[in-house]
């Protein structure tokens, strides 16, 4: 019995061509790894670019928290002027009517 692998025989021709296709191949993956290499770079920066919007976002929360807290005081500050003007409208009309009648003629 004979080990031997016997290889079908090549003509110069079929041999050019599976090289050309073989350095396409090998074009077509050289092109892919120099863009898989360039992945961390690009995971990097996302992941700066995504610690600064986390802390823009908190500032801005947190500026939101106190403008909050703000339009609340200034809610509270207006009900009590509101109450102020209701009853000063009550005084001053209180006292027209009383001087009204202070100034009747008969």
């Amino acid at each position: 019995m004979n080990c031997e692998k016997k290889w079908p025989a090549l003509s110069p021709q079929t041999s050019v061509d599976k090289s050309e296709e073989l350095l396409e191949k090998l074009s077509q993956l050289n092109s892919k790894m120099s863009r898989l290499e360039s992945i961390p770079n690009q995971i990097s920066n996302m992941a700066s670019t995504l610690e600064t919007v986390s802390m823009e976002v908190e500032q801005l929360q947190k500026q939101m928290k106190g403008l909050g807290e703000e339009n609340n005081s200034l809610r509270e500050k207006n009900q009590l002027l509101e109450n102020k003007i209701s009853s000063l409208e009550f005084d001053i009309n209180d006292l027209e009517q009383y001087g009204r009648r202070q100034n009747l003629e008969i």
